[in-house]
Protein backbone atom coordinates (compact mmCIF):
# COMPACT_ATOMS: atom_id res chain seq x y z
CA UNK A 1 0.00 0.00 0.00
CA UNK A 2 1.41 3.19 -0.76
CA UNK A 3 2.11 6.19 1.89
CA UNK A 4 -0.65 8.42 1.28
CA UNK A 5 -3.11 5.39 1.95
CA UNK A 6 -1.43 4.43 4.96
CA UNK A 7 -1.33 8.30 6.28
CA UNK A 8 -5.28 8.39 5.62
CA UNK A 9 -5.47 5.15 7.28
CA UNK A 10 -3.48 7.10 10.51
CA UNK A 11 -5.70 9.92 10.27
CA UNK A 12 -8.83 8.10 10.01
CA UNK A 13 -7.41 5.87 13.03
CA UNK A 14 -7.90 9.57 14.74
CA UNK A 15 -11.44 10.06 13.88
CA UNK A 16 -13.04 6.91 13.79
CA UNK A 17 -13.07 2.88 14.16
CA UNK A 18 -10.95 1.20 11.55
CA UNK A 19 -11.91 -2.09 9.49
CA UNK A 20 -9.77 -5.43 10.95
CA UNK A 21 -8.43 -5.44 7.83
CA UNK A 22 -7.43 -1.63 7.60
CA UNK A 23 -6.44 -1.67 11.68
CA UNK A 24 -4.06 -4.50 10.40
CA UNK A 25 -1.94 -2.91 7.43
CA UNK A 26 -1.96 0.06 10.00
CA UNK A 27 -0.37 -1.60 12.54
CA UNK A 28 2.21 -3.37 10.15
CA UNK A 29 3.09 -0.18 8.96
CA UNK A 30 3.72 1.39 11.97
CA UNK A 31 5.75 -1.33 13.31
CA UNK A 32 7.85 -1.09 9.76
CA UNK A 33 8.57 2.60 9.72
CA UNK A 34 9.75 5.19 12.24
CA UNK A 35 8.77 7.95 10.54
CA UNK A 36 4.99 7.13 10.76
CA UNK A 37 5.21 6.31 14.21
CA UNK A 38 7.09 9.30 14.74
CA UNK A 39 3.89 11.58 12.68
CA UNK A 40 1.46 9.74 14.81
CA UNK A 41 2.56 10.78 17.99
CA UNK A 42 2.46 14.50 16.54
CA UNK A 43 -0.95 13.84 15.41
CA UNK A 44 -2.26 12.45 18.65
CA UNK A 45 -0.39 15.23 20.60
CA UNK A 46 -2.09 18.10 18.45
CA UNK A 47 -5.73 16.40 18.97
CA UNK A 48 -5.13 16.21 22.38
CA UNK A 49 -4.75 20.31 22.42
CA UNK A 50 -7.36 20.74 20.37
CA UNK A 51 -10.15 18.61 22.61
CA UNK A 52 -9.66 20.52 25.72
CA UNK A 53 -12.59 20.27 27.89
CA UNK A 54 -14.10 23.88 28.96
CA UNK A 55 -13.58 22.55 32.50
CA UNK A 56 -9.76 21.70 32.04
CA UNK A 57 -9.01 25.76 31.68
CA UNK A 58 -8.45 27.19 35.06
CA UNK A 59 -10.14 30.67 36.05
CA UNK A 60 -6.36 31.98 36.14
CA UNK A 61 -5.55 31.09 32.20
CA UNK A 62 -8.78 33.09 31.82
CA UNK A 63 -7.25 36.18 33.22
CA UNK A 64 -3.92 35.78 31.61
CA UNK A 65 -5.32 34.86 28.43
CA UNK A 66 -7.58 38.07 28.74
CA UNK A 67 -4.75 40.33 30.32
CA UNK A 68 -2.29 39.65 27.37
CA UNK A 69 -5.00 40.32 24.53
CA UNK A 70 -5.63 43.59 26.23
CA UNK A 71 -2.26 44.39 26.36
CA UNK A 72 -1.77 43.71 22.99
CA UNK A 73 -4.68 46.02 21.92
CA UNK A 74 -3.13 48.73 24.26
CA UNK A 75 0.52 48.19 22.35
CA UNK A 76 -1.25 48.40 18.94
CA UNK A 77 -3.01 51.58 19.91
CA UNK A 78 -0.02 53.49 21.43
CA UNK A 79 1.97 52.46 17.95
CA UNK A 80 -0.93 53.73 15.61
CA UNK A 81 -1.32 57.08 17.97
CA UNK A 82 2.45 57.78 17.80
CA UNK A 83 2.41 56.66 13.99
CA UNK A 84 -0.17 59.82 13.85
CA UNK A 85 1.63 62.87 11.72
CA UNK A 86 0.25 66.62 11.59
CA UNK A 87 -0.54 68.29 8.43
CA UNK A 88 2.06 70.81 8.97
CA UNK A 89 4.28 67.86 9.30
CA UNK A 90 3.10 66.03 6.31
CA UNK A 91 3.28 69.01 3.98
CA UNK A 92 6.94 69.95 5.27
CA UNK A 93 7.73 66.64 4.26
CA UNK A 94 5.85 66.27 0.89
CA UNK A 95 6.74 70.01 -0.36
CA UNK A 96 10.50 69.27 -1.58
CA UNK A 97 8.79 66.72 -4.13
CA UNK A 98 6.10 68.20 -5.18
CA UNK A 99 8.42 71.30 -5.92
CA UNK A 100 10.58 68.94 -8.02
CA UNK A 101 7.90 68.06 -10.00
CA UNK A 102 6.90 71.25 -10.82
CA UNK A 103 10.41 72.33 -11.97
CA UNK A 104 10.15 69.55 -14.59
CA UNK A 105 6.80 70.19 -15.70
CA UNK A 106 7.87 73.70 -16.62
CA UNK A 107 11.46 72.31 -18.00
CA UNK A 108 8.73 70.05 -20.44
CA UNK A 109 6.46 72.77 -20.94
CA UNK A 110 9.15 75.05 -22.04
CA UNK A 111 11.03 72.34 -24.51
CA UNK A 112 8.02 71.46 -25.78
CA UNK A 113 7.39 75.46 -27.04
CA UNK A 114 11.02 75.50 -28.37
CA UNK A 115 10.71 72.62 -30.20
CA UNK A 116 7.61 74.12 -31.76
CA UNK A 117 8.31 77.56 -32.11
CA UNK A 118 11.90 77.75 -32.34
CA UNK A 119 12.54 79.71 -30.11
CA UNK A 120 11.39 80.82 -26.25
CA UNK A 121 10.66 84.60 -26.35
CA UNK A 122 7.78 86.11 -24.66
CA UNK A 123 5.25 86.19 -27.58
CA UNK A 124 6.06 82.32 -28.15
CA UNK A 125 5.31 81.67 -24.34
CA UNK A 126 1.90 83.50 -24.53
CA UNK A 127 0.83 81.79 -27.63
CA UNK A 128 0.93 84.57 -29.27
CA UNK A 129 3.97 84.26 -32.39
CA UNK A 130 1.36 83.18 -34.83
CA UNK A 131 -1.38 85.76 -33.80
CA UNK A 132 1.12 88.88 -34.37
CA UNK A 133 1.94 87.72 -37.89
CA UNK A 134 -1.84 87.03 -38.98
CA UNK A 135 -2.24 90.60 -37.61
CA UNK A 136 0.60 92.26 -39.64
CA UNK A 137 -0.15 90.55 -42.61
CA UNK A 138 -3.97 91.56 -42.83
CA UNK A 139 -3.97 94.97 -41.15
CA UNK A 140 -3.93 97.83 -42.98
CA UNK A 141 -2.47 100.20 -39.59
CA UNK A 142 0.47 97.73 -39.64
CA UNK A 143 1.29 97.64 -43.50
CA UNK A 144 1.43 101.67 -44.08
CA UNK A 145 4.14 101.25 -40.89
Amino acid sequence: MNESKIKELLIKSLDADLSAAEEERLRSALESDAELRRLKEQLMQTQELMYVAPGEVGEEDDRAFTNAVMDKIRLEKADANSSEVDFATQLHRIFPRFAVACCGLWALLLLGVYITEGRLGTDELMGLSSLMEDAYLSDPFFMEN
